[in-house]
């Protein structure tokens, strides 16, 4: 196989496992729920290395804007020719 047969079969993989997928990210928040820092694509792409231990460039990572508030978060993944959505889970960090 060449080498892009097997760059397309690592991001179909990739894909499929990160399609649906919740990633945990943990920020200092106020008491209504607003990060005291915005997170931003090096965070999310260092939780699914972290979590998934697919690596992911940042660039890869498309957010509306930076995530500023606890809860779930839905985001955009580009591997490849694919955008995969994922859930971003952001928790008070203790």
């Amino acid at each position: 196989k060449g080498h892009l047969a097997v760059e397309h079969e690592l991001a179909d993989a990739a894909a499929v496992q990160l399609a649906g997928a919740t990633v945990t990210l943990y920020g200092r928040a106020s008491e209504a729920g607003h990060l005291f820092a915005a997170l931003h694509e090096e965070d999310v792409a260092a939780a699914i290395k972290r979590e998934t231990n697919i690596d992911l460039e940042p660039a890869a990572i498309i957010l509306a804007k930076p995530l500023k508030t606890l809860g779930l978060h839905q985001i955009t993944a580009r591997l490849g020719e694919r955008a995969v959505k994922l859930m971003v889970l952001i928790e008070n960090q203790k």
